[in-house]
């Protein structure tokens, strides 16, 4: 199986979150991974971002930081949202997809994470579709495989 560190080893989203909006409290607490702001609101971002990305060129999905923003006032009770928290949000979102087991070689830029971010005008994250539906796969099997409580 593809490590996909953070997300799918330590958070990994319960099956409700495959198809709905809502979020188990067990999840909710096992989410903040290390108490930084980014890194809290990357997982609200993560499981929304198949709903708000675009496809560019047939191979990539892309969420633009607009984008993130619009999941941030979907997920929270703030309709604003400071700059430099849409990037942290962002790069936490990208680091925490690492294939790294060891968080200080993490790089949201790093194109073998699951997500990565590509800096430009505001920042977008960037997956390939093959990876992206390659990696819920897997997800969902390991749901399967596993005995609900």
């Amino acid at each position: 199986m593809t490590n996909w560190n953070a997300f799918h080893a330590s958070t990994r989203p319960p099956p409700c979150l495959l198809d709905s909006d809502h979020e188990s409290t067990e999840h909710r607490g096992k989410r903040r991974l290390s108490g930084t702001p980014g890194d809290f609101h990357a997982a609200d971002i993560f499981p929304k971002f198949g709903g708000h990305a675009e496809t560019r060129g047939g191979s990539q999905l892309v969420l633009s930081s607009g984008d993130v923003r619009a999941i941030l006032r979907e997920t929270t009770d703030r309709s604003e949202w400071p700059n430099e928290t849409i990037k942290r949000a962002m790069t936490w979102t990208a680091n925490l997809t690492s294939r790294r087991d060891e968080k200080r070689e993490w790089d949201a830029c790093d194109d073998e994470n699951l997500l990565t971010l590509r800096h430009g005008r505001s920042g977008e994250l960037v997956v390939d579709i093959g990876e992206y539906r390659e990696y819920y796969a897997e997800l969902e099997e390991d749901q399967e495989q596993t005995p609900s409580r």
